[in-house]
């Protein structure tokens, strides 16, 4: 019987290259000149879920109570000594091979429906990573990671197969600093929050008394069979990282010896099936500290709904309400990146701190795709947030108008009848994205200089932000053009006309111009001014 606490099953590689299997309590001893640098699973998606099982273990373990408490994780590991006590509290929630309580486990549904080990992988029903059929066998290590993934990320899976406590493919976001400033320590701590600054406000005291209310299967495991919810206060704050919606129970007493199909390990316990049943426990109301929410309202009032990956990948286009957000924008990013002005604030050994941006892309049971990206953050002074966040928002929403346009253009460009003209234009909008980026986060650093430079002024005007929005707006006019012509020259949806096309680059540079009402509209420039015409004698 192994204890996922103590035993060594995590995948990492160290700073020089070299991997290992570690334990998660091996953390604590870690070599400062050759430490941990990250999580080396054999999928991206295993990855990120054991991350966040070791960032939900160690809040449960240090449950820092304020920022001065946290800093102090940062620079020194306690020892598993200063720990022992509370180790020894939830060792047993960490067994996923025992008689009756087992990790993320629930033994009710033991000898009832059976499945195949390969639907423990949430892509097995669209075969994104693997074809289906060639996971027969999974070893032990694997076969919870699997399980850990399932249960964090559960997405719909038709009647009473539940959804995780964040919804079905949910985003996850953690702070980051730069690879070579970065160690695995480093980013679990960075990712904790202190007991004052958590999101939840109930009592997040760790004792033996509501260890159950942490880790549930230790006890019998609620389930919606019977049409009950689970809502924060059923349960302790820090079972938001622990959530159990699907009811599986795994199978160790059919198993075989051999290698696993996965990651290529001999074992002498390969499992090949597991018992599950519907009706696993039915989250609601719940906010999670490593996802970002917007507000939805309908006629029950304002909904905090979380934000899942969509198609196209991480872009500057999430960056509102991932790194920043607003009442106003009405998006909120995770708590652990929101709270980060009041814990790191101008603090010099953290000046690039960074968003890392993980999760599915899914369609009910289906995983169209797994994205994963980084977004830099930006320090802003407080009084200059609100501003800062409007002048980002408005240059977020006028690159999704011009992308719009553009497109409408090259169509035009090929066609008159556009409203039937056939064509992906995918690869246009992922293009436009990633090479407009580097504009975006250019006027970004320097609208932190011209805001509050502006706000001195004894006028109401803003000539040194007008001018930012100026060069960000050449940038973007260069690549959509470029981007038009490499679509209209060289044929890719059709035979294009070349008087459509010309006409069609006419009006996008007549668009994309500082002398366009709707961009200076969309961007909050001055409105260019009229240029009178001449009269005619006749």
């Amino acid at each position: 019987m192994i204890n996922l606490l103590s035993d060594q099953w995590i995948p990492v590689q160290r700073k020089d290259g070299t991997r290992e299997i570690i334990s998660p309590l091996d953390l604590l001893s870690d070599s400062p000149e050759n430490p941990v640098k990250r999580i080396a699973t054999v999928r991206p998606d295993f990855d990120g879920a054991v991350l966040q099982f070791l960032i939900g273990l160690y809040q449960v373990l240090l449950s820092p109570e304020d920022t001065d408490e946290w800093k102090e994780l940062l620079d020194s590991p306690p020892t598993v000594a200063s720990l022992q006590k509370r180790i020894d509290q939830i060792k047993p929630a960490f067994v996923p091979d025992g008689e009756d309580h087992r990790f993320m486990q629930d033994s009710s549904v033991r000898d009832t429906d059976v499945w195949e080990i390969q639907n423990l992988l949430i892509e097995i029903n669209n075969t994104h990573f693997l074809k289906k059929g060639t996971i027969q066998h999974l070893c032990p290590k694997c076969a919870v990671m699997a399980l850990l993934t399932l249960e964090l990320n559960s997405p719909s899976g038709g009647r009473g197969h539940m959804t995780s406590l964040r919804g079905g493919g949910p985003l996850t976001t953690l702070v980051c600093v730069p690879d070579e400033q970065t160690t695995l320590w480093n980013t679990i701590i960075l990712n904790l929050i202190s007991t004052d600054m958590f999101p939840s406000k109930g009592d997040l005291t760790v004792n033996a008394s509501v260890i159950k209310m942490i880790f549930p299967w230790l006890g019998i495991l609620p389930n919606s069979e019977g049409g009950d919810v689970i809502v924060p206060k059923d349960m302790h704050p820090y079972h938001v990282y622990w959530n159990v919606p699907r009811r599986i129970f795994l199978n160790f007493e059919d198993s075989t010896s051999g290698h696993c199909d996965l990651c290529g390990e001999e074992s002498e316990e390969l499992l090949s099936k597991y018992w599950s049943r519907p009706n696993g426990i039915k989250y609601d109301s719940w906010t999670h500290p490593l996802t970002p929410y917007y507000v939805k309202t309908d006629k029950t009032g304002n909904l905090h709904l979380p934000v899942r990956g969509k198609e196209g990948g991480v872009t500057y286009a999430n960056w509102i309400g991932i790194v920043m957000g607003s009442k106003d924008t009405g998006r909120m990013p995770a708590s652990v990146v929101a709270t980060l002005p009041d814990r790191l604030y101008k603090d010099p050994e953290y000046s690039e701190l960074k968003v890392n941006v993980f999760g599915y892309v899914t369609d009910n049971a289906k995983a169209r795709a797994w994205q994963e990206g980084v977004l830099p953050t930006i320090t802003v002074p407080s009084e200059f947030r609100a501003a800062f966040l409007r002048e980002a928002a408005q240059l977020v929403s006028t690159a999704s108008e011009i992308l719009f346009i553009l497109i409408s253009r090259i169509k035009d460009g090929y066609s008159r009848d556009t409203r039937n003209m056939k064509g992906d234009f995918s690869e246009v909008r992922v293009s436009f994205w990633h090479q407009t980026e580097s504009a975006f986060y250019s006027a970004l650093e320097k609208l932190t200089i011209s805001i509050p430079a502006d706000s001195l002024r004894s006028d109401e005007l803003h000539p040194m932000t007008d001018e930012v929005k100026k060069t960000w707006l050449s940038d973007v006019r260069s690549v959509s053009l470029s981007l038009f012509k490499e679509r209209v020259s060289f044929p890719m949806y059709g035979e294009a006309d070349p008087s459509l096309s010309a006409k069609a680059e006419l009006a996008l540079r007549g668009y994309l111009s500082t002398n366009s009402a709707k961009v200076c509209k969309s961007l909050g420039l001055p409105a260019p001014e009229k240029i009178k015409k001449p009269k005619v004698n006749k």
